[in-house]
């Protein structure tokens, strides 16, 4: 699953009864917008910001003119990060700055466009005609993201190698084992982890200290995900300099479990030797 259908699991929702009908009203409930939006089969576009500072909310969505038009080809939902129902749809999408906005494909499930910051009038009727009519997207990757700005950055430094390649070649040559975090686009707990486990100090300095890491992108790799086992996303692998299956930790792990299971293996390891 990712982090549109697992958002709208996880943050309070449940849903009932007929979804409310389209008149450019933004809808404050993520998980309405999000069952909405499948059923109408439209794009969601998703504004997380502060109402109540003019810096960090958008003020130029209205529905009126060109871009009124052009917004009747959305399913609409502004979120009020500053309460705690915001919070955690704003921890969904590993953003911490705002305002932000998210525009997804017909499915819900793949991300077209986020841009952080604010857009001019000029830039918003762009940007919705763009992406107005996007079929679902095959490959699930970000096709715009206007600020070059993505969570990924703020955890490259924490994984050793670019790709899978030099990571699977340091790991022979330093006989090392490989850290192998999976990931596929628009997982909820793939950001989840990013956002929370991999900001572990402590955790950062026991994979540098032990491993060769990387993450590995599902649609990037998928022969290989497939040859691992991997049906759930994210998943954790651990793998010997030989190219053997030494742990898979499926599904979301926290900083202290992930450690705590990076040194028993680690102690394994040792034990063999």
């Amino acid at each position: 699953m990712n982090v549109l259908s697992y958002a709208a699991v996880v943050i309070t929702l449940s849903f009932f009864g007929t979804p409310p009908s389209y008149d450019t009203h933004w809808l404050n409930d993520y998980g309405i917008a999000l069952q909405a939006a499948r059923l109408a089969q439209r794009p969601l576009l998703v504004v997380l910001e502060k109402p109540d500072d003019a810096e960090q909310r958008l003020d130029v969505i209205v529905g009126s003119g060109q871009l009124g038009e052009l917004l009747e080809s959305y399913e609409l939902c502004r979120v009020d990060v500053t309460t705690e129902y915001g919070q955690k749809v704003a921890a969904s999408y590993g953003v911490t700055q705002f305002p932000y906005s998210v525009i997804t494909d017909i499915s819900c499930r793949n991300i077209l466009f986020r841009k952080q910051g604010k857009l001019s009038l000029e830039m918003w009727e762009q940007t919705l005609d763009n992406f107005k009519e996007t079929p679902i997207s095959r490959t699930g990757k970000i096709v715009e993201e206007a600020d070059g700005s993505d969570l990924d950055s703020a955890v490259a430094s924490l994984f050793s190698h670019d790709d899978l390649a030099s990571a699977q070649a340091a790991s022979r040559r330093r006989s090392r084992p490989m850290l192998v975090f999976v990931t596929m686009p628009g997982c909820f707990h793939c950001l989840r982890m990013k956002s929370e486990t991999y900001q572990d100090q402590q955790l950062a300095r026991v994979i540098a200290r032990n491993f060769e890491s990387v993450v590995v992108d599902q649609t990037d790799e998928p022969d290989w995900v497939y040859e691992q086992g991997v049906t759930l996303f994210p998943t954790t692998l651990v793998i010997g300099t030989s190219g053997e299956l030494l742990a898979k930790l499926p599904g979301y792990v926290s900083a202290n479990e992930l450690a705590l299971r990076l040194d028993s293996i680690g102690s394994r390891l040792l034990s063999q030797l």
